[in-house]
């Protein structure tokens, strides 16, 4: 294999450089605005299951509304009493079809628990499910799972931080999880 001149260095650089210049493929949108019935619940030491941190939520339904979807958000105070009955996926998202009547529904579902420490700051690893269905067939819901370590720096800091320090990782597979369902709703 020869080495690399300056010509080879010049013309790889120019298609880098080109390739920051190429446009984005259009955002996959639905025909027509659709209700979305957004329910999101957070796990970890303790029993009871907790709301989503507002940064999280507000990540959601900003992906939701971009795509022509007109989300509905549920408080953890009328949830809470069914998840802790509740704790299968299947059965939380038959219950959250039948508040919805139309459209569809979107469930996310995180559990952050503490790992380590590493270098004086705080390894947790968040994990979780999004669920996202047909309000009409909650059985047939696609889902995505994320699994990500953040790191925090204090001790008095507990899940909803470890979550919404994992905002960015929920929003990018909430945005997958959207492009495929629309996809395979034509």
């Amino acid at each position: 294999m020869r080495p690399w001149n300056r010509r080879d260095l010049l013309l790889s650089g120019a298609a880098f450089a080109a390739s920051g210049c190429m446009p984005k493929p259009p955002l996959i949108t639905a025909s027509s605005a659709m209700p979305v019935v957004l329910a999101g619940v957070l796990s970890g030491k303790q029993r009871k299951p907790s709301a989503l941190p507002e940064g999280v939520m507000r990540r959601l339904a900003r992906a939701l509304e971009s795509r022509k979807l007109v989300p509905k958000s549920l408080e953890m105070d009328e949830v809470r009493p069914t998840f802790e009955q509740k704790r299968g996926t299947p059965q939380r998202l038959e219950w959250l079809a039948d508040k919805a009547g139309e459209g569809a529904v979107l469930l996310v579902e995180l559990a952050a628990f503490y790992d380590t420490q590493i270098q004086g700051r705080l390894r947790w690893t968040v994990r979780g499910t999004l669920s996202l269905g047909s309000a009409a067939a909650p059985a047939s819901a696609v889902q995505r799972t994320i699994d990500t370590a953040v790191f925090l720096q204090f001790l008095h800091q507990a899940e909803a931080e470890a979550a919404l320090e994992a905002a960015t990782t929920i929003e990018r597979a909430a945005q997958r999880l959207l492009d495929d369902w629309l996809r395979a709703q034509g």
